[in-house]
């Protein structure tokens, strides 16, 4: 279906084309060379319309994390949204304790203090997000920038420092539900692909994210860059 509505597409933006210049084609076509000047007009016409429709598909070029600066008082809330004044929002639900005997929030601070890369796993709804953002604000308290990877926004590799974007040296990776996000990143374009023809419509989300990391990781020193994940372990998506 897709396939036919280009067609259809270049037939009429060339039928509009001769209409508009009917003397010259006319012209062209009379005189030496006038069917490869007009062959020529056709493809540039037809190149142009695929640019068009490919375009069209390619989202803005826009900076992937939302940069929550360290010791922000607002970090919940900029991560769950909601209004500051509604107490039913989810970023002013107090935390709980979620197993009898045990501070998990310190169990995972633990896990990060040893390894600078965490990933918490787990069912849909048991807490995951949450654990990890009261985890991030821990640590945002203590001076790290949050980087929070913002949904349906394109990540690509760094080409500037994170000072330009407002984050400092120390800096901590939020990265939400990201199984679901690789699997649904197989829909995403690239927008590199609108300014050159021959980029790739499509890259891998772990690639990407893994790039990006290690260009960070080169901006301000392994030691300066932690990162904490959430997936489900579910086998439906």
């Amino acid at each position: 279906m897709l396939f036919y509505l280009d067609i259809l597409a270049v037939f009429q933006t060339i039928q509009d084309f001769y209409q508009n210049n009917k003397q010259f084609i006319n012209t062209l076509i009379t005189g030496a060379g006038g069917l490869v000047a007009l062959g020529t007009a056709f493809y540039n016409i037809i190149k142009s319309v695929r640019k068009q429709h490919r375009s069209r598909r390619i989202p803005g070029n826009r900076f992937a994390f939302e940069v929550i600066q360290p010791q922000s008082r607002h970090l919940k809330q900029r991560i769950f949204g909601g209004k500051f004044n509604d107490s039913l929002a989810d970023h002013n639900i107090p935390y709980q304790q979620r197993v009898a005997n045990r501070n998990i929030r310190k169990e995972l601070q633990q896990i990060l203090e040893d390894n600078p890369w965490l990933l918490i796993l787990g069912r849909t709804g048991l807490g995951k997000t949450r654990e990890a953002v009261e985890l991030a604000e821990r640590y945002n308290n203590l001076g790290w920038t949050v980087f929070y990877f913002k949904p349906g926004e394109w990540l690509d590799v760094p080409g500037r420092s994170p000072k330009e974007f407002g984050g400092r040296r120390k800096l901590l990776f939020l990265l939400d539900d990201l199984n679901r996000r690789m699997y649904s990143s197989k829909k995403e374009n690239n927008p590199k692909a609108e300014e050159t023809l021959s980029e790739p419509l499509n890259v891998p989300l772990q690639e990407r994210l893994l790039n990006a990391l290690e260009k960070y990781e080169h901006f301000c020193g392994k030691d300066e860059i932690l990162v904490i994940a959430t997936a489900r372990n579910e086998k439906e998506l």
